[in-house]
């Protein structure tokens, strides 16, 4: 099933993302570079935020109950929502150091940027595989691409920390850091679309197509995404005036059945 390739596939990017984040702090500890902590700290966040996201994908499997008539499917969103929470936070300490070590030198090790490098085979996987995702994970794999491109900088920048001034290694750091904070707008502005119920024109009009190949008219349809691959709404259609109940019935069971096949979730209404 669908739901349990996405659950084996969160596994399978834990254990990715927890291999690079152990070689990045590693390299931040030993080595000593500002950027390569910039790095490091967003690793810890990137192995939360998967962690978290299990847990909601979990969440989301369960049926629906007496307090969730339509299903648990919304809970997906909270991984997305978790990401935006705990990445802010990195933004917070990240910040905060930065401000401290200003105009402190430091000297910045060969560990630094070897760990670092090191650390990208893992994460150009995890960032391979959620891209491709057109599910939930796709928000994951944006702020995963951070670690690729904060890999990128930060060898970059601590090496020049190491063979010419700390100040380059400094420099870096704010560069990533400006770079998570803009990733941090960008993704909040993903999930306010997705909790404002935008009706997806595709789905609407495979509606419209499905319902006609059924000889019935559609008067009006209203839809929303629920979860990947899964919609929900109400359809009103007509029908001949003076049509039996029981026949106005059974051409309402045709198009729900129909359209259930094709992941919408709908209550069709009739009317002459």
């Amino acid at each position: 099933m669908e739901r349990d390739r996405v659950g084996r596939t969160i596994l399978l990017l834990a254990l990715l993302s927890v291999a690079g984040g152990l070689l990045k702090i590693y390299g931040s500890l030993t080595g000593g570079s500002r950027a390569v902590f910039v790095d490091a700290m967003t690793s810890i966040g990137n192995s939360v935020t998967i962690a978290l996201t299990y847990k909601y994908f979990r969440e989301s499997l369960k049926p629906p109950d007496l307090d969730h008539h339509y299903g648990h499917y919304k809970m997906l969103m909270g991984a997305p929502v978790s990401t935006l929470m705990v990445y802010s936070f990195v933004a917070g300490v990240v910040l905060f150091d930065l401000i401290e070590s200003y105009g402190n030198p430091y000297k910045v090790g060969y560990e630094s940027p070897l760990f670092a490098a090191l650390a990208v085979v893992p994460y150009g996987v995890a960032v391979a595989i959620s891209k491709s995702s057109r599910s939930f994970l796709a928000v994951y794999g944006g702020f995963t691409v951070i670690e690729l491109i904060e890999s990128s900088v930060s060898i970059a920048s601590s090496i020049g920390g190491m063979a010419v001034s700390y100040t380059i290694d400094y420099a870096g750091a704010l560069v990533l850091l400006g770079y998570l904070l803009f990733e941090l707008v960008s993704s909040f502005r993903e999930v306010i679309l997705s909790y404002s119920d935008v009706a997806p024109n595709d789905v609407v009009e495979r509606v419209h197509a499905i319902v006609k190949e059924l000889n019935v008219e559609v008067s009006r349809v209203r839809v929303r995404k629920v979860a990947d691959g899964l919609y929900q709404g109400d359809v009103v259609v007509r029908v001949r005036p003076g049509t039996p109940v029981e026949e106005a019935h059974a051409i309402m069971d045709r198009v729900e059945k129909e359209l259930a096949k094709h992941g919408i979730e709908v209550v069709v209404h009739v009317e002459p």
